[in-house]
């Protein structure tokens, strides 16, 4: 193994500063492989918005992809349904597949720490197993190990809080066997892609990205959001200001940037059904460590898959006010209603479609 590029999809544990993901670039280093960390990992968010990303992502160049989603996963799971969070994994499984064929796809299961999470996350569990199975996937359960392998008094010790581990002896272990799956994965033969093989019964691999940015380029207002590590222009709808989107095809997922200042957003298909949720973070503040965070808005309910989602109104409004609309509110992690009596406004970016 000359050299090494590892891409990895996945939620705040991978996007750490001193977690699993400096470990494997030094733990190569000290075998003497070069390697490089491409890390796409965006806290807060779930698998198929790591699809979204995957397919604006050049991945021609990437040896491994890390998939670390479940812990957020279990939002899609829990509020919208399994096959809606199924058919988004093995989605974004497919798409590389098919696209990128010389890329180790790895699944790594991550968990909390409570042991009532850890029963509930396993039917996720056997699903990503079923599917390492079905498409020659290495994966790593970190989950299971330190769940069944540790006490109570252990866990507490492994853990900084309810979801991110310690950044010493775990992660350090965490990344000794993510490489270790690596190295083994050399050895193993290629699995083809064969569309037929699935566990899914809709995977999401076919999807297409509309860029909101682009269509509405002198409708609305724009704002650029920047920090360290992005730099993300939105177009901006005002408290009552709406878009109509074309989409041709179903509407996935609504990308936008929640702010200190953001409204919630209310989205309606061509049929009438409508649906809203709050894009104001709670951990989002002006002068706070988290000044904006990037999110989605996952429109995979069952009622709304079935009717026809070919044009898309999206409007921005205050929560006291979507409240009173005839619309189905879906909760997100950490969402909250937005009280200021300031001006708000709503944050978009792109449309997945399929």
């Amino acid at each position: 193994m000359e050299n090494i590029k590892i891409t990895i999809l996945g939620g705040s544990n991978s996007v750490i500063g001193a977690g699993y993901t400096a470990r494997l670039v030094k733990i190569f280093k000290d075998n003497g492989v070069p390697c490089e960390i491409q890390n796409l990992a965006i806290g807060a968010n779930s698998v198929t918005h790591g699809l979204s990303i995957a397919k604006r992502t050049d991945l021609s160049e990437t040896n491994v992809l890390l998939i670390e989603y479940t812990i957020n996963d279990f939002t899609i799971y829990h509020n919208y349904s399994p096959d809606a969070w199924l058919d988004s994994y093995e989605g974004l499984v497919l798409y590389v597949k098919e696209n990128y064929p010389n890329a180790t796809i790895m699944p790594v299961i991550l968990g909390r720490r409570d042991k009532t999470f850890f029963r509930t996350q396993n039917k996720m569990r056997e699903s990503i197993l079923e599917m390492g199975r079905v498409h020659n996937l290495p994966v790593v359960d970190f989950d299971r190990i330190m769940h069944e392998e540790q006490g109570e008094k252990a866990l507490s010790d492994i853990y900084n809080d309810g979801a991110h581990y310690k950044t010493n002896t775990p992660v350090g272990y965490l990344a000794s066997l993510i490489v270790n799956k690596i190295i083994l994965s050399t050895l193993r033969p290629k699995s083809i892609y064969a569309p037929e093989a699935k566990v899914s019964s809709n995977p999401l691999n076919k999807t297409s990205i509309i860029d909101i940015r682009e269509i509405e380029q002198n409708l609305h207002a724009k704002r650029t959001f920047k920090n360290s590590k992005h730099n993300i222009e939105t177009v901006v709808l005002k408290e009552g200001e709406s878009l109509d989107l074309d989409t041709h095809k179903n509407a996935v997922c609504i990308e936008y940037i929640s702010a200190p200042n953001s409204c919630d957003m209310i989205v309606e298909n061509s049929a009438g059904t409508r649906m809203r949720t709050h894009t104001r973070h709670a951990r989002v503040e002006a002068d706070g460590k988290f000044k904006f965070l990037i999110k989605s808005f996952v429109l995979l309910k069952d009622d709304w898959i079935a009717e026809d989602n070919n044009i898309l109104k999206i409007t921005a409004m205050r929560s006291e006010a979507a409240e009173r609309e005839n619309c189905t509110l879906i909760p997100g992690y950490n969402l909250i209603p937005n009280k200021d009596s300031a001006p708000q406004e709503l944050y978009l970016t792109v449309v997945m479609t399929d």
